[in-house]
Parts: structure tokens; sequence; C-alpha cells
């Protein structure tokens, strides 16, 4: 099809609320994380126990990682396929849980640029140079992946259940 400005518009008026729902519940997370971590931060300073805030600051990191996992599975869903709220965590939960391992992969590879940040602090040359490659590629290749890969899952196990779907109605 041919891309107009009334068309994307229509599509940021039929996607937004899926779009702000995964990102608002994944930024919920990080502040979270960030506040067990301030709170981890401030007991080792005043020389209380570290053991319960470094375990909470853990189980927060592992939480938001697996938040994260689920808002661009949210995301992928969302703007993909026109569901209800109950249907998109679904769908949701079932495409994860149906491939763990591809998605781990696929996110750790789409993540490229970010790693990319993560090496370039060891050098002020390297994150120049990490900042620089972000700033062109990142959003953009971290998204262009996740969706390419979410594609692939959805023609996988989506696709064929509308095609049996579809002959069992011919059939009747």
């Amino acid at each position: 099809g041919q891309f107009t400005v009334k068309g994307y518009f229509h599509g940021v008026k039929a996607c937004y609320f899926n779009t702000v729902l995964a990102v608002t519940l994944l930024m919920v997370f990080v502040f979270a994380s960030i506040c067990v971590s301030d709170w981890t931060a401030i007991q080792i300073a005043e020389g209380a126990s570290a053991a319960g805030p470094v375990t909470a600051k853990v189980f927060m990191i592992i939480a938001t990682v697996i938040v994260g996992i689920v808002a661009m599975w949210l995301l992928a869903v969302g703007v993909s396929y026109r569901v209800g709220f109950v249907h998109l965590f679904k769908n949701t939960f079932v495409l994860l849980f149906a491939t763990v391992i591809q998605t781990i992969f696929m996110l750790g590879f789409s993540l490229i640029p970010v790693w990319f940040l993560i090496i370039g602090m060891s050098s002020q040359f390297f994150l120049i140079l990490a900042y620089i490659i972000f700033l062109f590629i990142g959003f953009s290749f971290i998204l262009l992946c996740w969706f390419a890969y979410a594609q692939w899952v959805f023609d996988m196990f989506i696709t064929p259940a509308v095609k049996t779907e579809k002959e069992a109605k011919r059939a009747k």
C-alpha cells in the first residue's frame, strides 16, 4: 500500500493505547528498580545490613528484565492485531512461553546497540563511538529486529491457526 499522512495518523490512533500500556508497564518497573537501587545504596552507606536491600535489588532487576520482555511482546501483539485487553495479555504470554529460548536470543541480538554502549564505557573513545552508533541506528535497529522476529513467530503460530479456522468454516 501507499504511505499517506492520513494513514499514519490512523495507525497512531488505532494503536496508541497498546503502545502506552507496554511502555508504561516497563517504565513503572524501571522506576521501581531505580528506587530499590537507591534504597540499597542508602542502607549500605548508613552501615545497615546489606543482605535484604541487595536481595531486593537483584529481584527487582530480574523482574524488570522479565517485564521488559513481556512489554516487547505486548507492543508487538498490540500493534499487529486488533484484540481486546484480556486477549492481548493472553496472546502475549502464550507467544512468550512458546518461544522462550528464541525470545531471549532475539532480545540479546536486538539489543546490540545497548551492548555497544556498555562495552563503550571502557574508554572515552569507544563511548563516543557507541553513542554515535546508538544515535544513528540504536532504536531503529532494536525495533526492526524485534518486530521482524515477532512477525516470524506470528507466521509460525497465528497464521496456521487462522487458516485452519477458515477451512473449518468452509467445511460446514
